[in-house]
Parts: C-alpha cells; sequence; structure tokens
C-alpha cells in the first residue's frame, strides 16, 4: 500500500472522476467549445444554480466544468460564492449521510486505491 492518506486517496478517487467525466465530454463532441469564456464562466454558474433546484442538470454542469478545465480555466469565486455558501448549508442540513451512502463511496475510493497500489503512476 502506498503512504497517501485516506483524503489523498478521496482527493485522487474525485480527481480521477474529473478525468473520466472529461474523457466523455470529449468523446461526444465537445459541446461547448463555441462559447466565449465569459460565456462559458456565465453558464457554469447559470447550470449550477439549476442543478441546485433539480440534481438532473448535473450533466450540463459537468460537461461545462469539462470546459473549463480544457481551457484552463476556473470560475470567479465572486461568481457563484453564494450558490456555493448555500449548498454547503444544505449539505450540511441533510446531517450525516446514511451507512449505505458512506459505504458506496468507500467501495468507490477502495477501488481507486486498489488500483493505485497496483499501478501507482
Amino acid at each position: 500500500m502506498t503512504s497517501e492518506t485516506a483524503e489523498d486517496l478521496v482527493r485522487g478517487y474525485l480527481e480521477n472522476q474529473g478525468v473520466d467525466s472529461t474523457a466523455r465530454y470529449l468523446t461526444q463532441g465537445r459541446a461547448h467549445q463555441n462559447l466565449s469564456d465569459i460565456a462559458l464562466q456565465e453558464s457554469w454558474v447559470t447550470a449550477f444554480k439549476s442543478m441546485l433546484i433539480d440534481y438532473s442538470q448535473v450533466d450540463l454542469l459537468v460537461d461545462l466544468s469539462s470546459e473549463l478545465s480544457l481551457r484552463g480555466l476556473g470560475i470567479s469565486q465572486g461568481l457563484a460564492a453564494k450558490d456555493l455558501l448555500d449548498l454547503a448549508g444544505k449539505v450540511a442540513q441533510m446531517g450525516p449521510f446514511s451507512e449505505e451512502a458512506e459505504a458506496e463511496l468507500s467501495e468507490d475510493v477502495a477501488a481507486y486505491a486498489r488500483a493505485k497500489t497496483a499501478n501507482p503512476n
């Protein structure tokens, strides 16, 4: 086993998920490549707000995030700061996650850790 901490493994797992999402976005034709940088960032904020209301909108948010990543861009903290705080508040109100949800995430992270151990690069 590597000397990575659980936090490192979770962070690596999430980064790996981002790579998978970006690969999917690329194979589907990079639908948002013609947006200007500003329009892309504004679209991300709009998609984020929509996702807070209706989680089924998450795929659009993931695609826009992938396009931002491919361009080496991020979101200005001021653009979505209030919405991010609202989301953090909603998550906090949910209380502890179910054992089932934690187990599912743990299984995914464990699978990532096993793959990372088998091939550390």
